[in-house]
């Protein structure tokens, strides 16, 4: 189902952001300036039946038109040279399409949806293919111009088959704004954000504060969900905390300082990991069961084991004491 993921080097990555950036400079310049009325993807998969019917690709290019456009023989061989690497370069990206893919999938399904992962994985895969000949822009990194892509594709998708009983349009705009923003965010700061960044940075007011917020509860609560006990998705916690929602009680002073500054360093499962044990009752350990059953694994698409919590822990100390020691 999902297209393997295969890796490929800074380099490597670098090299075909810069043949994006020649070949779509070229082809989103023909289609703004062509007399077809008709959206880039149908343009390009016309030109590229005109290609292939020609037999042009990376080291053979000819002069061709289409609907009022001409392309020099040179400016096919530089589009070819994409359309060759086009599923390698979707292939290096192919854990984030899975990643929004079950997350977005799980969300649909509190709102009971009937959409299945697979759905929500067509959408990403056809999305990350128009973003190969839609990036056009050197100032923004090709993930981030993906990833917030896909996010806008999977929350229309998500709009478009709801079910209209349970979330207002208000409600569900809103929401799509703010998960837009947090992606935008994420990608800007290089670390996670809290709800309260994403609210300011948005510039709301206290009412769209307050939809937001009930938005986000009624997709972490299963709001309206048929099935109570259905797993929960690592969304579960979707206002984010900050650092300075935790309950530091269990440290001293320096160890409190040292958190703080091996949070931003965290994962949002470790994250999450960390506020559940700071929050839990001392010699506790069912807050172990607790995270992990909320929480979804995005390499397996499962809940987290319940040994995954320990682990987390271990990784946690580790940071904190680093942190002591710098």
């Amino acid at each position: 189902m999902y297209v393997k993921h295969v890796g490929l080097t800074k380099e490597r990555n670098r090299e075909l952001a810069a043949l994006m950036l020649d070949a779509n400079g070229v082809l989103l310049d023909k289609i703004a300036n062509s007399k077809a009325k008709i959206n880039r993807s149908q343009f390009r998969i016309e030109l590229f039946k005109i290609l292939d019917a020609k037999g042009i690709n990376s080291k053979n290019g000819e002069k061709v038109s289409l609907h009022g456009v001409s392309f020099s023989a040179k400016q096919t061989v530089v589009i070819s040279a994409v359309r060759e690497v086009e599923f390698d370069i979707i292939s290096n990206f192919s854990r984030l399409l899975e990643k929004h893919s079950r997350r977005f999938a799980q969300m649909h399904h509190k709102m009971n949806g009937v959409l299945e992962v697979e759905d929500f994985y067509a959408e990403s895969y056809a999305t990350a293919v128009d973003c190969v000949y839609g990036y056009n822009n050197s100032n923004v990194k090709f993930i981030t111009y993906l990833t917030i892509s896909i996010v806008r594709k999977c929350l229309l998708v998500i709009n478009e088959n709801r079910p209209f009983s349970h979330y207002t349009n208000n409600e569900l705009n809103l929401s799509r704004k703010y998960y837009l923003a947090v992606e935008e965010e994420k990608q800007k700061q290089g670390r996670n954000v809290s709800f309260d960044e994403v609210v300011k940075m948005m510039d709301l007011s206290k009412d769209e504060i307050s939809a937001v917020e009930k938005m986000l509860i009624k997709i972490s609560s299963g709001s309206g969900n048929k099935n109570e006990n259905e797993e929960t998705s690592d969304y579960s916690s979707l206002r984010k905390i900050s650092k300075e929602d935790l309950n530091f009680s269990r440290f001293e002073v320096d160890e409190k300082e040292a958190i703080e500054r091996a949070w931003n360093k965290m994962s949002e499962w470790e994250q999450a990991v960390l506020e559940a044990y700071l929050d839990a009752p001392f010699k506790n350990n069912g807050w172990k069961t607790e995270v992990a059953s909320k929480h979804i694994n995005p390499s397996t698409g499962k809940i987290y084991s319940k040994a995954a919590p320990s682990l987390a822990m271990d990784r946690i100390k580790n940071k904190i004491k680093k942190e002591m020691v710098a």
